[in-house]
């Protein structure tokens, strides 16, 4: 399943986040292709190439939100993803980003924080979770990754921020 996840903000503590949910088809400033290239079928990346797929990937997505257009970044969607959406259905998923202005452009200056272990799923979908500590919120993600051509291309995407205390 293919997480995507809207923001939350100071004003909107006493509600629930908001949750938006999609899946691709299941199948065995920064560019994403130019991800980190599997060497090996089945080989996780070092975590150096890790965060930078991480940091790329997050700030595609940032360039998206900011120019209010998610044509760049599904051209650089894997092709089970890219098969099943549009830029403009990103833009609808992602609308809270883009209406309150969030900006995590920030994340390019800090290192992220690994949840857990990377993993292969089911579908040989590359996953692992993390966070960017930012001066006034954390970045939360998740991100998939199919192998097409030797390069790990997103099919999921989770981002949350969530304000410090």
């Amino acid at each position: 399943m293919l997480y995507l996840i809207g923001s939350s903000s100071k004003q909107e503590t006493a509600s629930p986040r908001p949750q938006v949910s999609s899946s691709p088809a299941a199948s065995p400033r920064s560019q994403v292709s130019s991800s980190p290239a599997v060497e090996k079928s089945g080989e996780i990346p070092s975590e150096k190439e890790l965060k930078k797929l991480a940091l790329d990937t997050l700030l595609l997505f940032n360039d998206a939100v900011q120019t209010k257009s998610f044509k760049a970044f599904h051209a650089k969607l894997g092709p089970a993803w890219k098969k099943e959406t549009t830029p403009s259905q990103l833009l609808d998923t992602f609308h809270e980003f883009v209406d309150k202005r969030i900006d995590i452009a920030e994340i390019a200056k800090e290192d992220p924080t690994f949840h857990g272990d990377p993993a292969l799923n089911d579908n040989g979908w590359l996953v692992f979770k993390g966070h960017y500590t930012l001066k006034a919120s954390d970045v939360l993600f998740e991100l998939k990754y199919e192998n097409d051509q030797a390069r790990w291309k997103l099919v999921g995407i989770n981002v949350e921020t969530k304000p410090h205390r």
